[in-house]
């Protein structure tokens, strides 16, 4: 009897923490989570939801994340980045001044402690307004990545 509870009792918190995951998000956040992944299927993509809940996909080699924000419902807070090592060229001190410089509007450099990263953000009330302009978050993302590349 003891094992049956032990058991019932580890495979209940086993599920709590699969659920922890997708916990975060209510259901229109998982929706629009499903619909960008659903998305990036169609487009031969193979996108796969990550440890932390983001979508992960790769595209011409590069991984890019898709993050959707747990806090904000009406309209939704949707993140997609890249993240990178510094190296001698780049340096933290660098995209610091070159986020002051901010000639890309919508896209931004984070410098992090061990990593940096570029991303572009906005507000969405449905997957469409993302996915409308995809292509061009990619773009502008690969054009800021030239600009940091040549610090």
């Amino acid at each position: 009897m003891k094992k049956i509870v032990l058991y019932i009792t580890i495979m209940f918190c086993f599920g709590c923490s699969v659920f922890a995951q997708s916990n975060d998000l209510t259901r229109s956040q998982i929706s629009l989570r499903d619909n960008i992944k659903s998305y990036l299927r169609t487009e031969g993509f193979q996108p796969e939801i990550d440890s932390d809940g983001d979508i992960k996909f790769k595209r011409q080699g590069k991984t890019y994340f898709i993050r959707i924000s747990a806090t904000d419902e009406n309209p939704m807070y949707v993140s997609l980045s890249r993240y990178y090592e510094y190296s001698d060229n780049i340096s933290r001190s660098k995209l610091i001044f070159f986020n002051a410089n901010n000639s890309y509007k919508s896209c931004k450099v984070t410098p992090h402690k061990e990593l940096f990263s570029i991303g572009v953000e906005m507000f969405v009330n449905s997957s469409t307004a993302f996915t409308s302009v995809f292509y061009k978050l990619v773009e502008v993302i690969e054009g800021v990545e030239d600009e940091v590349s040549k610090l």
